[in-house]
């Protein structure tokens, strides 16, 4: 835990190192450059490392820091203690913020750094003991001297806690609102960030007769972007990564990323493209031409042409089959017609001999070649025909009183 310091450097030290700037800052002198230049952008790297508005706990670190201040300051290292104590303010428990915000506070007055000063010791006292009458009395005494030659600003946010960076000439420092500071007459333009929400760029006149009092509206910052999907409408149907979005145009709100975009017109095509999605842009997609004919927005492709081309071949395969067979039986039994035998028996042995295997042949082929013809006509039956394609086949089974058949239609 941080502990207050009891002691300040004399005025003698402080002009030794220090000089007063037109914000109230100071710099050492040319030998000690260097080391202050250092000091300062390792400050503002960790503050802006710290994501700038929600403070990321570590009270080992900011004991270590705070450790490293103090003894900085015993050294009569001023500006390095008040580096420290900077870097602490990030990384402490509100326990040792308490402590922290008194030593900084008093360590940037001894330096004559009286704005960042008296905001310190003022949030000390807030979060303190109200009673701490020394501190009290202090920041009495730094408003008197504050007033003769700054204005005492006032800033606002919604929602409060955004960290409020002012210029570089401040050093990047950074405080949180709602929050009041000193600052001279002029111009001066700060930046405005909390964590997700969009950071502002702000200017703000200080002078007689200005404001003295700025409140803003901080915008959550979007994690969408919109996409706009134009075309010809009618018969359309779009789909954004798989997903069914209606008819054109559509507009859609999606991540950032690139997202697949399809869309369908029944019986003309569908158009595949693609578009880039940028949080809080919009993105314009321009359906083209379709590519070729398809059935609904599911995309299912209509056969080319007719039917399937196999079961064809099976009915094909089985007449040929069936006309075998009538060949063989009529060799057969022309041949038996013309046997020359005088007894049965003569006729029996002529008819095995030279009638028996035709025959039997003939019968094998009408049983495959019907086989065939019936396994094409029931794959006709179950792939089906379309009468919207010509030279599609349909075929349609047909009971009646006293036959059963099928008839056959083919358009064109």
């Amino acid at each position: 835990m941080a502990r207050s310091l009891g002691r300040t450097p004399s005025s003698r030290q402080t002009s030794e190192r220090c000089r007063r700037g037109q914000m109230g800052f100071v710099s050492r002198l040319p030998g000690e450059a260097l080391r202050v230049v250092a000091r300062v952008m390792v400050a503002v790297v960790l503050l802006l490392a710290s994501s700038g508005v929600v403070r990321a706990e570590d009270p080992e670190l900011a004991r270590s820091l705070n450790q490293k201040a103090i003894e900085a300051f015993k050294a009569e290292k001023f500006l390095d203690a008040i580096d420290f104590w900077l870097q602490a303010t990030e990384v402490a428990s509100e326990d040792q913020l308490v402590k922290i915000h008194k030593n900084l506070g008093l360590a940037l007055k001894g330096v004559e750094r009286l704005p960042e000063a008296w905001y310190h010791l003022t949030v000390y006292l807030q979060r303190a003991d109200q009673t701490d009458v020394d501190v009290a009395q202090t920041i009495r005494d730094m408003e008197d001297t504050l007033k003769k030659v700054h204005i005492k600003v006032r800033i606002e946010t919604e929602p409060p806690g955004a960290a409020v960076v002012f210029p570089p000439g401040d050093r990047m420092h950074r405080v949180r609102t709602p929050l009041s500071w000193w600052l001279p007459p002029g111009e001066y333009t700060i930046e405005i960030v909390k964590d997700g929400h969009i950071t502002r760029k702000e200017t703000i006149r200080v002078g007689k007769g200005e404001k003295d009092s700025y409140r803003y509206e901080l915008s959550v910052e979007p994690t969408t972007g919109t996409m706009v999907i134009m075309g010809p409408m009618d018969g359309s149907s779009v789909r954004v990564d798989g997903k069914a979005m209606g008819p054109l145009p559509v507009t859609v709100e999606l991540s950032p990323g690139q997202h697949k975009v399809e869309v369908y017109w029944e019986g003309l095509g569908v158009w595949r493209g693609s578009g880039t999605i940028r949080a809080g842009e919009r993105t314009d997609v321009v359906a083209g031409e379709p590519e070729g004919s398809v059935t609904g927005a599911g995309g299912e492709k209509k056969p080319e042409k007719g039917s399937p081309w196999w079961p064809w071949l099976l009915v094909g395969i089985g007449g040929a089959s069936a006309v075998g067979g009538g060949i063989s039986y009529y060799v057969a039994y022309d041949r038996n017609e013309n046997l020359e035998g005088n007894t049965q028996d003569e006729i029996n042995k002529n008819f095995d001999e030279k009638v028996v295997p035709p025959a039997y042949a003939a019968y094998a082929l009408w049983g495959v070649g019907g086989a065939l013809v019936a396994g094409g006509v029931v794959a006709l039956l179950v792939v089906g025909g379309d009468e919207d394609i010509p030279g599609s086949v349909s075929f349609l089974p047909t009971v009646g009183p006293d036959q059963v058949g099928a008839t056959f239609g083919f358009s064109f």
